[in-house]
């Protein structure tokens, strides 16, 4: 979603899913961190979600984003395939939901319907089944002339599950306006 450089983003809900994935992109969002949940069999990414990109506004050439750090759990995953070519980081291109079945594997509620899940991105690919996900904003987006924070705003790694998104990130400068700081 594009804005214009006056207009203001509002959060729809703090907790999406897979039945949002039409209204949903991924289109450059970096990945802080990943971790695996062995016992839920899920799959989690610490995330700076963009909601949505702002037009520049003269003189400036660049966009700015409206965003804010979010978790991405997939559920239920399995057959779990990772090409990675980078020394570090990744950032998404994009995520595509693919083709789906009912799981082989045994579960105490019967057979569940998964699709196969691909995570696009410029250093690599992720794909695996799984039954849906579900991403968790931890905080009110803000505008941010970046496409993610650094781990300093943001405040470190978290995949934290909020059920209600805190405040915005505020970010201040030091005196001499190099550092970032969160405030």
């Amino acid at each position: 979603m594009a804005l214009a450089p006056t207009d203001t983003y509002q959060l729809e809900k703090g907790i999406w899913s897979n039945a949002d994935f039409e209204k949903m992109g991924w289109h450059d969002v970096v990945v802080h961190a990943v971790a695996f949940d062995t016992e839920p069999h899920e799959l989690l990414f610490d995330v700076d979600y963009m909601f949505a990109w702002v037009d520049p506004s003269p003189p400036s050439e660049s966009f700015s984003f409206w965003l804010a750090p979010a978790t991405l759990v997939f559920h239920e995953v399995w057959e779990l395939k990772i090409q990675y070519d980078a020394s570090l980081g990744f950032q998404l291109q994009g995520i595509v939901r693919g083709e789906t079945r009912l799981r082989p594997h045994p579960v105490p509620e019967g057979r569940k319907e998964e699709c196969r899940w691909t995570l696009d991105g410029n250093e690599g690919e992720l794909s695996f089944w799984a039954t849906g996900y579900s991403q968790f904003v931890r905080h009110q987006p803000a505008h941010h002339t970046s496409q993610s924070y650094s781990l300093v705003e943001r405040g470190g790694i978290s995949f934290e599950r909020s059920q209600t998104p805190k405040q915005p990130i505020k970010i201040t400068t030091d005196n001499d306006g190099a550092s970032p700081h969160r405030v």
